[in-house]
């Protein structure tokens, strides 16, 4: 099954979070599977003493799967709906809108308009390499994510 309809199917089934963990996989290898239709979203990054911003501007009927993250922070819908599927659930969020985000989080999004999607990050030793930034803030697996998390 290709991806929105992965994450319409995932709207209406109610699963436990590690359910939710596992379908929003699920669609990330599918994407994978399929490089034909990847695109790279245009990002901006954005720096103030003890604070790093990425925006990513994605088109109506664009769709992708996030990293998990590792800190707590704030994601910002500056434009345009979303379905958003997170192991919450599924739900549509139209911007203006701030997001609490948590350690573990991975989302799936689905662009029902174009979208602005702003993170906001605390960045508390000023790094400015992006690739030193996606190692402090994400991985790319629960495993990995646990393992970080009990080495604390």
């Amino acid at each position: 099954m290709m991806n929105h309809q992965m994450m319409l199917k995932a709207a209406n089934e109610v699963l436990s979070a590690a359910e939710m963990r596992k379908k929003i996989v699920a669609l990330e290898q599918d994407m994978l599977a399929h490089p034909d239709i990847l695109v790279d979203f245009p990002l901006e990054h954005f720096f103030a003493p003890g604070l790093y911003m990425r925006q990513m501007t994605v088109p109506k009927n664009g769709y992708l799967t996030g990293r998990i993250h590792k800190t707590e922070h704030y994601c910002i819908l500056a434009k345009g709906t979303v379905r958003l599927v997170t192991e919450d659930g599924t739900r549509d969020v139209s911007a203006p809108a701030v997001l609490h985000s948590m350690p573990g989080a991975k989302r799936a999004i689905f662009a029902l308009e174009e979208m602005i999607w702003i993170n906001v990050h605390h960045n508390p030793t000023d790094e400015h390499d992006l690739d030193k930034l996606w190692e402090l803030f994400t991985v790319a697996t629960y495993e990995e994510f646990a393992a970080q998390s009990e080495n604390k």
